[in-house]
C-alpha cells in the first residue's frame, strides 16, 4: 500500500493578525505585507495558498519565515522585519512559525516535552534553553555561528540590571536586527510602555542571570538554526 502522507492546514483569522496551522506549528502573520525577499531564501517553488506554503515551510526544517505571492511560496531561514532588504510585491503576505502548540496552564502541562515550561498558556522552551530550528527541540547551548534571526518570547518577564547596549524607540523587529547584528547578543528586554530593548550577552541559566517576572517586559532569546 502506497504512503500517504495528509497535512491538515487551518487558517484562523483574530481581528488583523492572521494565522496559518499546519500540524502543531503556528505561523502569525508578521505585519511585512506588500513586499518581496530576496535573502536567504532556502526554496521557492509554486503553490495555490498561504495554507500550502505553510505546509511546504514546514517540511524544512530550517524554515523560519515563508512568503506567499501571487501562487510563489519563498521559505526563509531567518525572521524577516520592516526593515528587512526587500522589493515591491503587492498581495505578498509573510508569516513566521512561532512554536509548536501545545496549550498549558501551568509548568507541569509541559512535562512530557524535555526543557519546556509553560509561559503565556503554550509550552515553549524553559528560559535559557535554545529552540532549535532544525531539531524541533530545546538545547542547553547553542553555537555562535549557528544562531538564527528568530526568537522566542516570554511575557511580562526579564532580566533586571543587565544591560550590554540598549535602543530607543524601537519595535521589537527593530530589536531583532539590534539584537542580530550584535555577534554577543543571545538575548533582549523589551520595554513596552516607553519602547526600548536592552540587549544581554547571557540567557536565563547564565551565571549571574536575573531572570524573573518583570510586569510590562518582555524578554525574547534568541534560536539556534
Amino acid at each position: 500500500m502506497p504512503l500517504v502522507l495528509i497535512i491538515l492546514v487551518v487558517v484562523l483569522v483574530s481581528g488583523s493578525a492572521t494565522t496559518v496551522s499546519t500540524n502543531g506549528h503556528l505561523y502569525t502573520g508578521v505585519g511585512v505585507d506588500d513586499k518581496a525577499f530576496s535573502q536567504n531564501v532556502i526554496f521557492e517553488q509554486p503553490a495555490p495558498s498561504a495554507m500550502h506554503c505553510a505546509a511546504l515551510c514546514k517540511l524544512q526544517p530550517r524554515c523560519v519565515t515563508f512568503t506567499f505571492d501571487q501562487e510563489v511560496c519563498r521559505g526563509h531561514t531567518v525572521l524577516v522585519t520592516p526593515i528587512t532588504p526587500s522589493t515591491p510585491a503587492p498581495g505578498a503576505r509573510s508569516f513566521t512559525r512561532e512554536s509548536v502548540i501545545v496549550a498549558c496552564t501551568n509548568h507541569s502541562d509541559c512535562s512530557q516535552l524535555q526543557n519546556n515550561s509553560c509561559f503565556d498558556g503554550t509550552c515553549v522552551c524553559t528560559p535559557g534553553f535554545f529552540y532549535s530550528i532544525s531539531s524541533d527541540t530545546c538545547v542547553s547551548e547553542c553555537p555562535p555561528a549557528k544562531l538564527a534571526g528568530s526568537y522566542t518570547r516570554y511575557r511580562e518577564h526579564g532580566m533586571p540590571g543587565i544591560v550590554e547596549a540598549s535602543k530607543n524607540d524601537a519595535s521589537p523587529e527593530e530589536c531583532f536586527d539590534f539584537c542580530n547584528n550584535n555577534t554577543d547578543c543571545l538575548s533582549f528586554d523589551f520595554q513596552k510602555s516607553s519602547p526600548r530593548c536592552m540587549l544581554k550577552y547571557i540567557v536565563a541559566t547564565s551565571p549571574g542571570s536575573t531572570f524573573t517576572s518583570s510586569p510590562g517586559y518582555d524578554h525574547y532569546q534568541r534560536q539556534c538554526q
